[in-house]
């Protein structure tokens, strides 16, 4: 299994296991394992799966999402990875943090 890059546009979802989540938008998608597993659950229970979808076409889905990402200089894709990234201007920053961060000044330090 690869691993996902530190800006990776689609990162797995802390609460919701088996859910991937867009960091521009906040678009939701399930992953193939976890489709793969709610299809074989719903099967042996005697159950429709028609309503949901296949593997590949949520993986098409993801990456036409990502693709219209792309297209709005909001993400790009590293072809090193394989992996779609969140445009460098949409990254979160460091704080730079110093000792007036922490309520010092050359005032007090004296």
């Amino acid at each position: 299994m690869r691993t996902r890059p530190e800006y990776a546009l689609f990162r797995s979802d802390l609460y919701l296991p088996g859910i991937l989540k867009c960091a521009v938008c906040q678009e939701l998608f399930q992953t193939a394992a976890s489709l793969r597993s709610s299809i074989a659950d719903l099967q042996a229970q005697g159950k429709s799966t028609r309503y949901l979808p296949t593997p590949a076409a949520e993986d098409a889905r993801r990456r036409h999402h990502a693709e219209a990402h792309v297209r709005h200089c909001e993400a790009t894709f590293d072809g090193a990875t394989g992996f779609f990234l969140v445009a460098e201007h949409l990254r979160p920053k460091p704080k730079l943090v110093t000792a007036a961060y922490y309520g010092f000044s050359k005032e007090n330090t004296g």
